[in-house]
């Protein structure tokens, strides 16, 4: 929580230019990350159409692989 904190009180004093520099770069980092969960779902698509027995170790490792 204190690091929260601290990201509040920085996020205050910033100036107008610092915070939209900063919305752009969440954005930027919520889109590439939602590619990349895309492109965890599109293989594990693409490898359970090949292998359909591998099916349940292929939604294994997908649910792994997107959490970490």
């Amino acid at each position: 929580m204190e690091l929260l904190t601290v990201m509040m009180q920085a996020a205050e004093s910033a100036s107008g230019l610092a915070k939209a520099g900063g919305a752009v770069g969440a954005g930027i980092a919520a889109i590439a990350a939602g590619i990349g969960v895309g492109n965890i779902g599109k293989s594990a698509l693409e490898s359970i159409a090949r292998q359909p027995e591998a099916a349940n170790d292929i939604r294994a490792n997908m649910i792994l692989a997107r959490r970490w």
